[in-house]
C-alpha cells in the first residue's frame, strides 16, 4: 500500500509545475508569467465546478425528503469547497493549467517560428 501511495506522489509531483522557465538572461519573461497564471486560474475555475456539480449532486442524492436545508450552512460550504477549488487549481493537481500553458507556448513558438521563415501562419486551435 505504501509503494502505490509513493507512485501516487510522484504521479502528483510530476503534474506540478514551477512555472515559465528563465530565458538565457536568467529572467522570466513577463508575457510567459500573465499566461501560467491565466492558465492556473482556468483550473482553478475548472475545479471549482466540477467540485460544485458533483457535491450537488452528491447531496441532492442524499437528501432526505422533507428535510430542510440550513441557508447559513450552505453559504458556509460553498465558500469552502470555492477555497478548495481554489488551492487544488493553483496546485496544478488536476494538471489542466500547465496542459493549457504548454499547448498554448507550443502554438505560440510555431507561430513566430513560421514567421521567421516567412510562411504563411497557420493554427490548429
Amino acid at each position: 500500500m505504501v509503494e502505490g501511495m509513493n507512485s501516487l506522489m510522484v504521479g502528483i509531483n510530476h503534474l506540478r509545475s514551477t512555472g515559465p522557465q528563465p530565458g538565457p538572461d536568467g529572467k522570466v519573461d513577463k508575457k510567459d508569467m500573465r499566461l501560467w497564471d491565466a492558465c492556473n486560474q482556468f483550473e482553478s475555475i475548472m475545479t471549482s465546478l466540477i467540485l460544485k456539480t458533483g457535491l450537488q449532486s452528491a447531496k441532492e442524492m442524499g437528501k432526505v425528503e422533507g428535510e430542510e436545508s440550513d441557508q447559513g450552512s450552505e453559504t458556509y460550504q460553498e465558500i469552502a469547497n470555492e477555497q478548495m477549488a481554489n488551492f487544488m487549481g493553483r496546485q496544478g493537481l488536476l494538471g489542466l493549467g500547465k496542459m493549457l500553458y504548454n499547448n498554448v507556448k507550443q502554438s505560440q513558438n510555431a507561430m513566430t517560428q513560421g514567421q521567421e521563415d516567412g510562411q504563411p501562419q497557420q493554427t490548429d486551435l
